[in-house]
């Protein structure tokens, strides 16, 4: 098995660069955490429930291996990227962890093409493309931003010409306010449906003439409801 492993070892060092790297760049895709773990536990990929929680956050949950794991996000795509990220985390360092201990004990040859380890590593991999091509872009963002302030309308209200960096990590009413600087928000009453913690609260979010409508069991909740119809409607940013 070693003498074989060599053998490829030593065809693959015969191969010229360009062509080293065209089929290693074939393999290393940018893919998202969810793709990822997806490609690795595929046919039988547990299903991932999001559930929205009372502080505004989404959390995602997985069991693998009989190992539940959750992770909470801005939004439900967020929550289901983190906790797909957690998974593939435990999952590489597990083999790796294993595949130490064999070293200890025998020659270990090299990963074969179809195993579970080339899929799992080669996955991880393409996971640190995307993470590392993602932060990358956030700074550039980051460091070419320069928010303007549009022409004042007819009633003196400023909107933003350009969205912050990532936009679903702001809080629906704070990048509403951000945009709008002169954004208001109005209660809008109550409906009774029996103890307090059923009842329905209406909020309404005032951007020049246009109103947004919300609804939550809190004001606090119906005013993020309200900032998050303005914030679609008005610079397309969906929660």
């Amino acid at each position: 098995m070693y003498e074989a492993g060599s053998a490829r070892r030593k065809l693959f060092k015969k191969t010229s660069k360009p062509q080293q790297l065209s089929k290693l760049a074939s393999v290393l895709k940018p893919y998202s955490s969810g793709l990822a773990l997806h490609n690795v536990l595929s046919p039988a990929m547990p299903e991932i429930t999001v559930a929205k929680q009372r502080d505004l956050e989404f959390k995602a949950e997985i069991v693998v291996n009989a190992t539940r794991y959750e992770a909470v996000g801005q939004n439900k795509k967020i929550a289901k990227a983190n906790v797909s990220e957690m998974v593939l985390r435990d999952l590489c360092l597990q083999h790796l962890s294993a595949r130490g201990e064999e070293e200890h004990h025998e020659v270990v040859d090299e990963v074969e093409p179809n195993s579970y380890e080339a899929l799992l590593m080669t996955n991880v991999a393409s996971f640190a493309v995307h993470k590392l091509l993602e932060e990358w872009n956030a700074s550039l963002l980051a460091v070419n931003w320069q928010p303007t302030i549009s022409s004042p309308t007819a009633d003196g209200i400023k909107i933003r010409s350009q969205l912050p960096p990532n936009p679903t990590s702001y809080v629906p009413t704070s990048l509403l306010v951000f945009m709008v600087p002169q954004a208001k928000f109005e209660d809008d009453g109550v409906k009774i449906l029996g103890s307090p913690d059923q009842n329905i609260y209406k909020a309404r979010a005032r951007v020049d003439e246009q109103c947004f409508f919300g609804t939550g069991s809190s004001k606090k909740l119906a005013r993020v409801a309200a900032a998050k119809d303005a914030c679609k409607t008005l610079f397309g940013v969906e929660y």
